[in-house]
């Protein structure tokens, strides 16, 4: 948000109108989907943008549905990297949902969690990450 409210500034000074509105509603986007993350807001059953007449809206960016067979410890680290703290299996499940549409079954993390314990306190070296603390 903060590089958007960078380049907004930035926008504002130069007086690119048509780069102002679009950064606008890009942070409009970001900090409802902050607050989403949050908790601060609900996610509405039907998010649809507006469309004024006469505007053609932008295509959207592809989205790519995640794959469900992605393991539940890559799952973790995808979101423990965008978080870049240690967090709880909520914030983890919430964080991945966010961002990736799908939420962390957080009885598999409980798993995952105990999975990775045994196996560092087999073998400490042997994994070079671990979703756990150490």
């Amino acid at each position: 948000m903060q590089q958007l409210q960078e380049a907004l500034r930035q926008a504002l000074t130069q007086h690119d109108t048509a780069q102002v509105h679009s950064l606008g509603e890009e942070l409009t986007r970001t900090r409802h989907a902050w607050n989403v993350l949050c908790g601060i807001t609900e996610v509405p059953d039907t998010a649809q943008p507006e469309v004024q007449p006469g505007v053609r809206p932008e295509p959207a960016l592809a989205v790519v549905e995640p794959n469900q067979d992605v393991p539940v410890r890559d799952q973790v680290h995808q979101a423990l990297a965008l978080l870049t703290v240690p967090a709880s299996p909520k914030l983890l499940s919430q964080v991945h949902q966010a961002f990736f549409s799908t939420p962390l079954n957080t009885a598999r993390m409980t798993t995952l969690r105990r999975d990775e314990e045994r196996s560092f306190r087999s073998a400490p070296t042997a994994a070079p990450t671990t979703s756990v603390p150490r």
